[in-house]
């Protein structure tokens, strides 16, 4: 999640390329296995919730690396420890960027 709540694409890029390609060489699927809906303990927050809400006070907005997560299968259903999803907190931010992005990945029955 470090990569995420700092913003830094290309090792969030890396770490998925690097995780798909040992699955695929790992005949017994023993390899380097990235845990898709793992949440933090100290507020139950997903990796999505932490694209969508990073920072105290704003988002880095970052459309690509939230479509990288969603295709790699992370879920954006998961509620945090105050119940909400990370759609909800997009729901908050003024530009509407990352709720656009939810909509049309996810979908809006879905969310």
């Amino acid at each position: 999640m470090y990569c995420v709540t700092r913003n830094h694409a290309n090792t969030f890029e890396f770490i998925l390329s690097s995780v798909s390609k040992a699955d695929e060489e790992s005949k017994d699927n023993k390899g380097a296995q990235l845990k898709l809906n793992s949440v933090d303990k100290r507020d139950g927050r997903s990796l999505i919730h932490y694209i969508v809400d990073p920072l105290p006070f704003g988002s880095f907005e970052n459309e690509d690396l939230l479509r990288q997560a969603l295709a790699a299968g992370f879920d954006p259903c998961i509620r945090d420890a105050k119940g909400l999803t990370p759609y909800e907190y997009a729901l908050k931010q003024k530009s509407g960027v990352l709720k656009k992005v939810l909509e049309e990945q996810v979908g809006l029955d879905k969310l």
